[in-house]
């Protein structure tokens, strides 16, 4: 069975074509257009403000905001290669999540409690 498409004379194709060029440029024209008008208006974008991103954003690091947004801990998405949650969202999330104050042990904490206060893992004396 032959297409009726491809049956067609050349003239009538190239014409066929020509109409569609058109077509898509006035459609890409009104997309264009939209976009434009939207943002003029406010209406928030991927890229704007309401958004955090791992290089933006208040938990204090990239790794923090990349590690809790892949735990899900607040939504986020993707778009391309960033990964962005709302702001809204991720402040909600930090919120409800008090810091707790550490308190010294004694009055007179000594070296080693110091340094395993910063994080130092000591060897000897036991410890491997």
């Amino acid at each position: 069975m032959a297409d009726p498409h491809r049956s067609a004379p050349l003239a009538e194709r190239q014409q066929r074509l020509v109409d569609l060029d058109a077509l898509l440029d006035e459609l890409a024209d009104r997309v264009a257009e939209r976009i434009t008008q939207r943002i003029g208006k406010g209406i928030p974008t991927a890229s704007g403000s309401e958004y955090y991103s791992a290089n933006n954003n208040p938990l204090g690091s990239q790794r923090a905001f990349l590690d809790a947004a892949r735990r899900k801990d607040f939504p986020s998405f993707k778009p391309g290669r960033t990964v962005l949650a709302r702001r809204e969202d991720v402040d909600r999330w930090i919120e409800s999540h008090p810091r707790t104050r550490h308190e010294p042990s004694s009055d007179n904490p000594t070296d080693r409690d110091l340094l395993e206060r910063a994080g130092v893992r000591l060897k000897g004396k036991g410890r491997r």
